[in-house]
């Protein structure tokens, strides 16, 4: 998904961490957060092939599983945009994993 980038200079991005294949080769998608050019990287529970990422990104998906996915991706990218902004210049790793329920 896009990279978003806030006004406490927080970027947050969902994408496939292309470094590590599974052996159903699939890649493992994670939420890529930075702040103050520290970046932490949250696994989201999911493995999508290359080929249906890309699917993913298509305005005119026709698959309904791949539809589900993308659904669950935006509600992580979403809950994720909304604890960003209210943490605003408060932001720290700590709080916003403890407001995801990632610990």
């Amino acid at each position: 998904m896009n990279l978003k980038k806030f006004d406490n200079n927080v970027t947050a991005n969902i994408r496939p961490d292309k470094r590590t294949l599974n052996k159903a080769g699939k890649h493992p998608v994670k939420l890529f957060i930075t702040s103050q050019r520290n970046k932490k990287v949250y696994a989201i529970g999911m493995d999508i092939a290359p080929d249906d990422w890309v699917k993913m990104q298509s305005t005119n998906l026709k698959d309904k599983n791949l539809i589900e996915r993308k659904k669950e991706v935006e509600a992580i990218r979403t809950k994720a945009a909304k604890i960003i902004k209210q943490l605003g210049d408060n932001f720290t790793y700590e709080l916003f994993e403890q407001l995801m329920c990632i610990i």
